[in-house]
């Protein structure tokens, strides 16, 4: 649990928090941090084209990591596409982590390896804006952010802190 001001623990790190944060404080639950400091219980969003039934790496990194921050006392959404070969929608999470699908994942070869992006257009554009507009985040986490398409769309249309988590090295490009 993140302190509301100032330096705290996080884990055995110590973390600069951005405590007056109308998201974080007209939003957040208050409990205590291990070090016994006022803390704040936050809604993360975290965004990726990775993620189950989808296996690799990026959808262990981002399952696991939703539910450590679960456990911490966070509230955790996963949003990420929908899978047109999936199994049906509505079943439950693993870990009962929340998850909101949009668009539709299609894969490709990319970077040397096999890829994901999301299709939908200007209805892709107009769910995300939606659920992360009313969604009540106070943080979102993207992964892969420059890789299309619902990561760089979260960094556009997030309204709170957002945080990217690199997963390739490319060739220098234009972005």
């Amino acid at each position: 649990i993140l302190p509301k001001h100032g330096i705290g623990i996080y884990g055995d790190k110590s973390v600069t928090i951005w405590g007056d944060h109308p998201h974080v404080t007209d939003r957040a639950s208050s409990a205590r941090s291990a070090s016994g400091q006022d803390s704040v219980a936050l809604h993360i969003g975290i965004i990726t084209e990775y993620y189950y039934p989808l296996l690799g790496g990026i959808s262990e990194n981002v399952h696991h990591t939703a539910v450590e921050l679960q456990r911490l006392g966070h509230r955790v959404t996963v949003i990420t596409s929908r899978n047109p070969k999936a199994l049906p929608e509505g079943l439950p999470a693993p870990g009962g982590v929340r998850v909101v699908r949009i668009g539709t994942r299609f894969t490709f070869q990319g970077n040397g390896a096999g890829a994901c992006a999301t299709r939908g257009g200007v209805g892709l554009w107009n769910e995300l804006a939606h659920e992360l507009r009313t969604g009540g985040y106070d943080l979102l986490q993207l992964h892969s952010p420059l890789n299309f398409t619902l990561p760089p769309l979260g960094a556009l249309l997030g309204r709170c802190p957002r945080v990217g988590t690199f997963h390739s090295v490319f060739d220098p490009n234009l972005v």
